[in-house]
This record gives C-alpha cells, sequence and structure tokens, in this order.
C-alpha cells in the first residue's frame, strides 16, 4: 500500500516541511520518497501511530513525523485500508521484537 504524504515535522529543512511524496507500507516498515530522496522507516522507530479527522499520523519520536491525508486516496475506503495495514503491519513488528528480546 502508498499514498502521498506530508513531511509535517523536519525543523532541519524547513523547506522540506510540506513537500508533497510518497510512502508505501511494508512488514519490515515504512518506505519514503521526497523527491529524489527516499528512506526506510522500520516500524520499531514509530512511537505513534494514528488518525484525527481526515490525516493518518505516523510518528517517530519528537521531532520527526509523517502526514498522510486522506484526499490522496481514492476513497475512504482505501484511507481506511491504509490505515489498518500500518497498524496490523506495526503491531506484529512489534510483537517479534518484543518476542526477540526474550
Amino acid at each position: 500500500r502508498f499514498a502521498r504524504i506530508y513531511n509535517a515535522i523536519r525543523p532541519r529543512d524547513e523547506r522540506r516541511m510540506k513537500e508533497p511524496g510518497t510512502v508505501t507500507l511494508t512488514p519490515d516498515g515504512l518506505e519514503a520518497r521526497y523527491g529524489d530522496s527516499a528512506g526506510r522507516i522500520p516500524w520499531r522507530t514509530v512511537t505513534q501511530l494514528g488518525r484525527d479527522g481526515g490525516h493518518i499520523f505516523i510518528i517517530m519520536g519528537m521531532a520527526n513525523a509523517l502526514v498522510v491525508p486522506q484526499r490522496e486516496f481514492v476513497d475512504p475506503e482505501e484511507f481506511e485500508a491504509f490505515y489498518r495495514a500500518a497498524v496490523v503491519y506495526r503491531a506484529k513488528a512489534l510483537a517479534q521484537g518484543a518476542g526477540q528480546a526474550e
């Protein structure tokens, strides 16, 4: 699953704060692209995942977040499916990590 996203919080590079990009969900994490930049974000680094109104918020600590707006999806069902997939992938990754630590 992928969607256009907006880098919401990145004080180090204000020019990119609202630069559109894409995010792809995988069992291992997120793959984010902004123009010619790309990065992988493991689920273990996602500290919070939530939704409010027409946005999904993917928080990685105090100074970095991705905002996925609903308007970038074909319909509300696709938006909901994206959110549910993110929740499931993150929960599975965190459970696997906890099992490895024991």
